[in-house]
């Protein structure tokens, strides 16, 4: 009777210490586990902030332009140009395969697909510059300046929120009608003189 209760104290420890080692060995699977998939480390940098380059041209003694956009990033974009002149002394009438003018008020020409990749460009934005007679021996500016922003979807076109006065608004290339043949005529600013009236 008494090996009886031995063995039966034996076979309870030795089941005891079976089920710690099978515990111990869990715990410690479960540890590496998480161990091995917490470790990692090293990030790749992301960026959704495009930028591009604008080259102007002047051809010989011309004071005509003829203005490109490339972009230097992977981000798609759209992009658009504006020009900047003083009435008095320029008028300025543009063309471009693959431009348009959404607003004559505004300004502001798009080129109406979006730079998909690095080194994508626009096709040229060609600007006529003619000098006015009466102000002819003036020094005037013909200013170019350039604006991108990343695409996305919206209703089936490609989108992207530029500025406005009222804030951010999204423009749909689908929206967009090009340029005519013979081009348009753009509006420059009025110059003031420093008495506030028009500068003539």
């Amino acid at each position: 009777m008494i090996m009886k209760k031995r063995s039966l104290a034996r076979r309870i420890a030795l089941a005891g210490v079976a089920c710690a080692l099978c515990a111990s060995v869990g715990v410690g699977s479960a540890f590496a586990y998480y161990t091995d998939t917490t470790n990692a480390q090293g990030s790749l940098p992301y960026s959704v902030n495009p930028q591009t380059t604008i080259t102007e041209e002047e051809p010989g003694e011309s004071t005509d332009k003829h203005i490109s956009i490339k972009n230097t990033t992977d981000v798609p974009c759209l992009v658009r140009v504006k020009l900047f002149y003083a009435e008095q002394n320029v008028s300025v009438n543009v063309t471009g395969e693959n431009w348009a003018q959404l607003n004559p008020d505004d300004g502001w020409l798009y080129f109406t697909a979006p730079l998909m990749n690095k080194d994508a460009a626009t096709t040229d934005l060609f600007a006529k510059v003619d000098v006015k007679k009466e102000t002819a021996r003036v020094e005037f500016d013909v200013t170019v300046v350039q604006e991108c922003v990343p695409i996305y979807q919206l209703d089936g076109s490609y989108a992207g929120d530029f500025a406005t006065a009222d804030g951010k608004v999204p423009v749909k290339v689908s929206d967009m009608v090009k340029l005519p043949e013979n081009g348009v005529a753009l509006k420059g600013f009025t110059m003031k003189a420093d008495n506030g009236t028009e500068a003539n």
